[in-house]
């Protein structure tokens, strides 16, 4: 997963996610940990889908763009029926974002450092004499 249940806590809001999560016909008050990570694992599934052309998914390390795309894909999926303006705009930001990464106009990554050649300090020297395979001259 790219988000944690308390990446989506400091991102929407407690509040928030009691609304989407706590919706079964006898209401808790609480955040439903399982419905969050079920929709951060959604989420994340989703942008492997573009990532696995150009990376080894799942990523080892998630880039802080990937953690926001996955949350903000994360509401949309927890407002299943009717999701709200913010959460289609969240979304469909996420899809722009990622088809870039798929045709790799958009890296998620720096590219690696060009590798360093070694240093020489000084130049090659050659040395005429004794023969090493053979009699000496």
């Amino acid at each position: 997963m790219y988000a944690t249940l308390q990446d989506a806590i400091d991102t929407m809001g407690e509040d928030e996610l009691i609304r989407l999560t706590d919706i079964d016909a006898t209401p808790t008050g609480a955040v439903v940990v399982a419905r969050v990570e079920r929709a951060i694992t959604d989420a994340s599934g989703m942008l492997d889908g573009y990532l696995c052309g150009r990376y080894v998914t799942p990523l080892a390390t998630v880039p802080h763009i990937v953690k926001v795309h996955t949350l903000g894909v994360a509401r949309y999926l927890m407002q299943r029926v009717n999701p709200d303006e913010r959460a289609k705009a969240d979304f469909e930001a996420a899809v722009r974002y990622f088809e870039q990464v798929s045709k790799g106009t958009i890296a998620l990554f720096a590219p690696s450092a060009p590798a360093t050649s070694a240093s020489t300090t000084g130049a090659v020297q050659f040395a005429t004499g004794q023969k090493d395979w053979g009699r000496n001259a």
